[in-house]
């Protein structure tokens, strides 16, 4: 799949949209503190797998959030 985009897996809709989404946040912000030119860190295993369970909790949060958006822009029927 080499050039054509990103691909997004979940178990639910909900988690492929906020992966979605924060990984076009996250790219954005790495390819910021890159041109900083300081040092970066990674998170290491241990720390991604510790970090999806805050996932979860702001999975739910966030899902509702953006659907209220999604929403707010539909034509009225």
């Amino acid at each position: 799949m080499r050039g054509h985009g990103e691909v997004v897996v979940a178990t639910s809709l909900q988690m492929v949209v906020l992966r979605g989404i924060y990984t076009e946040i996250n790219a954005r912000l790495q390819m910021q503190a890159i041109m900083l030119g300081g040092p970066l860190t990674y998170l290491d295993l241990e720390e991604g797998q510790k970090n999806e369970a805050n996932l979860e909790v702001a999975k739910a949060r966030s899902w509702e959030l953006w659907k209220r958006a999604v929403l707010e822009k539909m034509p009225a029927k």
